[in-house]
């Protein structure tokens, strides 16, 4: 049956309140930094600000659902501005 469950799930067998403050702050962090970081590649792209944070929070979501690392590096490969780009233009391409 564990094959079958998502790592987010099984995580949570030996997940600690130490893990969930460390946790917090990192989500508090990555928001400050990626939410602004959103609004102006959605700007740069020419739609409106509310769009990109559109696409970060659902972004956010998607990754954090699919997935846990306990380190993740968005900024080397940071798919932001191509998620922003491809969702609001219809087309496949880098900004």
């Amino acid at each position: 049956m564990n094959n079958w469950l998502p790592k987010s799930i099984l995580c949570l067998k030996s997940y600690t309140k130490r893990l969930f403050v460390a946790d917090l702050m990192a989500g508090i962090t990555v928001g400050l930094v990626a939410l602004p970081l959103a609004m102006a590649f959605a700007i740069a792209s020419g739609v409106p600000p509310q769009d990109g944070l559109y696409c970060a929070i659902v972004a956010g979501f998607a990754i954090s659902a699919l997935g846990v690392r306990p380190k993740i590096d968005f900024l080397r490969t940071d798919p932001t501005r191509e998620l922003i780009y491809i969702g609001l233009s219809g087309t496949v391409g880098v900004v």
